[in-house]
């Protein structure tokens, strides 16, 4: 029987203590962002205008990416809610629609998951209107929406039944499922996609079966026609290509017999139908997107040969024509439509893709400008008056917003933000997706000589183009935390090794001693900004007495310094390294590899090519790993200098059962490992394994049937810590079904693999993630009623188990992450609205709770990241508000930084 937890009962392990006398303050050890090319992020995607006021995802560098407002002036451009407390951002990207005056979008608050929230535009007004998916994982399925008259049409999952469509009024209880359309839990592109508003009572969609229509209930939502409608991402359209002109759907759908072709349907099965056969060899003609024009809807489509035709159409067959065959033409896309004109890229040949224009008859249609304006799609445009304003790169500035009026005089530069061109070479799109708002556009640009993304405004004129805001003018910082530019600390020493990602691709090398002056660049041969790739959460692994990296040119050893900083082997690098004692393991060309850090003592192991996980027990390693005759397998090397062998062949053949959460330890004088691995039978499913194929075995098939009760991993410092020995037994996360993610376990026998708590009664499960272990208890990150996330520790009894601090109090999180046990604590980073997300202490012995230091005062967060111990030192990156994410390090031997045990004074130094 499950044990259920009453937090009621459940005594509180220890309390938060808001002081921080027992630790010296932490310093930043240098201005890393001053010296080079701070981090430039990545810009809205999507806006949404509500009033005269553009809303849109971004990030200040303080609190992660969340959702901002702005009406085109400074003052009028800010952050409206910190929905995920601190650094850890809520934004998915995705906002959707507006219903009577409110937004609506998906944000994850770091509690239940990404979900459904809505926004009149102000804190107080900001709220999550329904748990669709109960737990932290939420919905994974989030899509434009359509509205309706008074209701919102919307695609989710609800972990019930796929990803279908939704309803909602606004509030918890008026949002319902619609129809499941594909009953079961349907895989994701098997829902309903390309969902857009007919009229106001009526909207389409297509599902794996066909055409849709929904009047929003589920009686009046049923197939229309079985056609398949294409809604392929073009350019950087979400969720699709249907576009809706006078009631009428129109898309590129094919039928069987025709391949991809202009349709068009009115909601009913006898307005639906094939416009036009563009291809009649029965491959596809198709090309996106339809556009409306002097009374007229165009579209491309591609001919047999790869010829590209402009057509326009009434919505009927005999009203569809060939406007502009284009001899030459190569490849033609429309972009958008004023008044007077309709624009569209075409390829001729030389000098490439540009703007042409057409005013509806072939004299008025030609060429615009020559300009090189490169890939750009409707969503990249935006229109004041009759100024089409656009992205293009003259090879002289850069990816720079450009305009026109369709004359060639009238076609030309509105600012040069990036000064140059080097951005346009490296960077696919500086500039965002641009939004109307009024008489005006909003835009996103990289500006000089900071080069943070910047939001901008114009009116169509050189004059009327300036910048509106800096959102992120004190954050230029390498930015560790949930980026993809991550910062990887490791230490040698005194002295720690990181590093720093620049404005192109790859990433220097550094290395700090702990002093303003001891800190700087360690040049790494031909390619001093190669440098990527690994663990964002981890430290790099150790071979010997150096360190082990991965850069463009493949392997690189390095102890800090120029001269002892060598490329081991050649090739591409996998993504990871796996430490082994004193030696490293990893992927280069497709190869394993082992090495000690010297080009001699590195050798290949040519049975296996991949790896991807890995867990040691007293000096003999488990891999998941992979070799073309068993696909990804566990594998077992007992020694530094043995060779790997398969232990079992759990998904026979080719075919892989993909091990994943290893942890391992020694029992009883043997190796053991617990992880979860994949059948067709069970699904992923908890095993065990000594090394041996008879000592290999499921513990217990905890979902029965073949889902699996492999729970859902976050990314994030937390994710990969799912499982964790204490003692000879085994703790890790698994979901019944019944119960959700909760912890469970086992001593390595069936019948000794049970549910341990039940902290979340019910479905939704508390989710545990974080498991670390310190001085012989579990220490883990939980969801539980009236809690929140927050952390919990236990002895290895239920009795035992127990909350250790309620930091944010109440329902809120404190989202605790980087759990790193050193020096008697537990150091971890955790929000408190009173202080933000600091670092915080754990001490093992007394079981307090210390604010380490409120790096960044008051409610304002230093969001510290990647925790790295290091002799007598903690390194980790955080921001005080002013520098933006930086080193900093906090000294836990005292006074004294060196040599005082030696009594040479000589050596004696203190902190700056």
């Amino acid at each position: 029987m499950r044990m259920k937890v009453a937090i009621t009962l459940v005594a509180v392990f220890a309390m938060s203590v808001p002081s921080s006398a027992q630790f010296p303050a932490p310093r930043m050890v240098k201005d890393i962002s001053s010296l080079w090319s701070p981090d430039f992020g990545v810009p809205p995607v999507s806006f949404v205008e509500l009033g005269g006021v553009a809303y849109f995802f971004n990030t200040d560098g303080k609190h992660g990416v969340e959702l901002w407002r702005s009406d085109l002036t400074e003052s009028g451009t800010w952050m409206v809610k910190d929905i995920c407390p601190g650094s850890c951002g809520s934004g998915t990207g995705m906002l959707t629609e507006v219903l009577d005056g409110v937004l609506y979008f998906f944000a994850n608050d770091g509690t239940h998951g990404a979900e459904l929230w809505r926004s009149d535009g102000t804190g107080l007004g900001t709220w999550m209107v329904a748990d669709i998916f109960p737990g932290r994982r939420g919905v994974t399925c989030y899509q434009q929406g359509a509205v309706l008259d008074d209701v919102l049409l919307f695609a989710t999952d609800d972990g019930v039944h796929g990803c279908e469509l939704w309803r909602t009024d606004g509030t918890s209880e008026g949002t319902s499922l619609v129809l499941d359309t594909v009953p079961g839990r349907n895989a994701y592109d098997a829902g309903p996609g390309g969902l857009r508003r007919i009229n106001g009572s009526l909207a389409a969609f297509r599902n794996e079966d066909g055409l849709w229509r929904s009047d929003g209930t589920k009686s009046g939502t049923y197939l229309i026609s079985s056609v398949e409608v294409d809604v392929q991402s073009y350019g950087s359209f979400i969720n699709g290509a249907p576009w809706v002109h006078d009631g009428i759907y129109y898309f590129f759908g094919d039928d069987g017999v025709h391949g991809f072709e202009p349709w068009r349907s009115d909601g009913t099965a006898a307005g639906t139908f094939l416009l036009v056969d563009a291809n009649p060899s029965g491959d596809s003609g198709y090309g996106r997107p339809f556009l409306k024009f002097g009374g007229a809807v165009y579209f491309a489509t591609e001919g047999a040969f790869g010829e590209w035709s402009l057509r326009r159409t009434d919505g009927t067959v005999a009203g569809t024509e060939l406007f502009l065959p284009a001899p030459g033409i190569v490849g033609t896309g429309l972009l958008g439509t004023t008044s007077t004109h309709l624009y569209f890229s075409a390829f001729t040949g030389s000098p490439g893709y540009e703007l042409w224009a057409t005013d509806g008859t072939l004299p008025g249609t030609g060429l615009v400008r020559e300009i090189n304006l490169g890939n750009v799609w409707p969503d990249h445009v935006s229109f004041v008056d009759n100024i089409l304003i656009f992205p293009a790169d003259d090879g002289i500035h850069g990816r720079e917003m450009w305009r026109s009026d369709g004359t060639e005089m009238g076609t030309y530069l509105l600012a040069d933000t990036a000064v140059g061109d080097e951005w346009g070479q490296t960077i696919s799109v500086l500039t965002s997706l641009p939004a109307k708002i009024e008489d005006r556009v909003l835009f996103f640009a990289l500006e000089a000589p900071d080069y943070n993304w910047t939001p901008w405004s114009s009116d169509g004129t050189m004059a009327g183009t300036a910048r509106v805001a800096l959102i992120d003018s004190e954050t230029s910082s390498f930015w560790p935390f949930y980026s993809r530019w991550m910062v990887d600390l490791g230490t040698l020493g005194r002295k720690a090794v990181f590093e720093v990602p620049t404005y192109g691709p790859g990433s220097q090398l550094w290395v700090s001693d702990g002093t303003s002056s001891g800190t700087q660049t360690v040049p790494v041969g031909g390619s001093p900004e190669s440098l990527g790739g690994g663990d964002p959460f981890s430290p790099w692994p150790r071979a010997g007495d150096k360190m082990l990296l991965q850069s463009s040119e493949g392997v690189l050893a390095t102890d800090g310094s120029e001269a002892g900083t060598e490329l081991l082997l050649t090739g591409d690098t996998s993504f990871s390294f796996h430490q082994f004692g004193d030696t490293v393991l990893g992927v280069v060309d497709n190869q394993v590899f082992q090495t000690d850090g010297t080009q001699g003592g590195s050798r290949f192991f040519p049975s296996l090519d991949s790896l991807s996980s890995s867990a040691e027990a007293g000096g003999q390693l488990f891999l998941a790993a992979s070799s073309a005759s068993t696909g990804n397998e566990l594998w077992f090397l007992e020694a530094v200098d043995g060779t790997p062998e398969l232990v079992l062949d759990i998904a026979p053949g080719v075919g892989s059962s993909s091990p994943s959460l290893l942890a391992a330890s020694v029992v009883n004088g043997d190796p053991r490992a617990v992880f979860f691995a994949r059948t067709d039978e069970h699904g992923d499913e908890p095993w065990i394994s000594d090394g041996t194929p008879s000592g290999t075995r499921l513990l217990r098939d905890v979902r029965v049937g073949t889902e699996g009760s492999k729970p859902w991993t976050p990314w994030g410092p937390n994710g990969s810590r799912m499982m964790a020995f204490v003692g000879d037994r085994a703790f890790f996360v698994a979901d019944d079904g019944i119960c959700g993610a909760e912890l469970w376990v086992t001593d390595g026998t069936p019948l000794g693999t049970v549910p341990f708590v039940d902290l979340y009664p019910g479905p939704i499960g508390s989710s545990p993630e974080g498991l670390t272990v310190a001085r012989g208890r579990l220490y883990f990150v939980a969801e539980a009623p009236g809690l929140g996330r927050e952390l919990w520790s236990t002895d290895g009894t239920t009795l035992g188990t127990s909350l250790v601090a309620d930091l944010n109090p109440g329902e809120g999180s404190s989202l605790p992450e980087f759990l790193t046990p050193y020096d008697g604590n537990l150091f971890f980073t955790a929000y408190a609205p009173e202080t933000g997300a600091e670092l915080r202490a754990l001490n093992l012995d007394s079981g307090q709770v210390a604010l380490v230091s409120d790096i960044n005062p008051g409610p304002e967060s230093s969001s510290p990241a990647t925790l790295v111990p290091g002799e007598g030192l903690l390194w980790f990156a955080a921001t005080d508000g002013e520098h933006g994410h930086e080193l900093w390090r906090l000294e836990l031997d005292g006074l004294f930084v060196d040599g005082f045990e030696t009594g040479d004074t000589k050596r004696w130094t203190t902190s700056e």
